[in-house]
């Protein structure tokens, strides 16, 4: 009900664009000594071509606290729900991959919202990134069930691109 509440909200609020990219596929490995990273794909053809001004992930908490902070990284590795740890080559600055320590805002009822870089939502439109990874820490994030508590992100921008 608050993810419906929040995307028709920002939808009236909105000058831009905007579209919602939905979650596909979900994953999680152990890098050596940094502790669990969550994978999850998106579906970016809701913003091919578009030079993107604004992205915002939306993740629900588990347990744990929300964290100020999130390490993101594009994954270069293409990789499925059933082999994950492949991701690993290709996630937190190996084989190509971007990374960043993102701002979080806490929001009601267990949500947090992610401030992401816009290169990293153009990277997946053009095929170039298979998905996000991040390091929740002592946070625990919701995967892709149930759905209404699945990772999405909001983009904005310019499709005319």
């Amino acid at each position: 009900m608050l993810r419906l509440a929040l995307l028709l909200s920002f939808a009236l609020y909105l000058e831009a664009a905007s579209a919602l990219v939905e979650s596909r596929a979900e994953g999680r490995f152990a890098l050596d000594g940094q502790g669990e990273t969550m994978l999850i794909d998106f579906r970016p053809d809701s913003i091919r071509g578009w030079k993107i001004a604004k992205a915002r992930l939306y993740l629900y908490v588990v347990s744990g606290p929300a964290p100020a902070q999130l390490p993101v990284s594009t994954v270069t590795v293409n990789w499925s729900e059933d082999k994950p740890a492949g991701a690993a080559k290709g996630a937190f600055g190996k084989g190509g991959s971007s990374q960043v320590s993102c701002a979080v805002k806490p929001l009601p009822q267990g949500w947090i919202e992610v401030e992401l870089p816009s290169a990293f939502l153009e990277a997946m439109a053009a095929g170039k990134s298979y998905g996000l990874a991040w390091r929740g820490g002592a946070t625990r994030i919701n995967g892709r069930a149930p759905a209404f508590r699945q990772p999405y992100i909001l983009a904005e921008g310019d499709p005319s691109q």
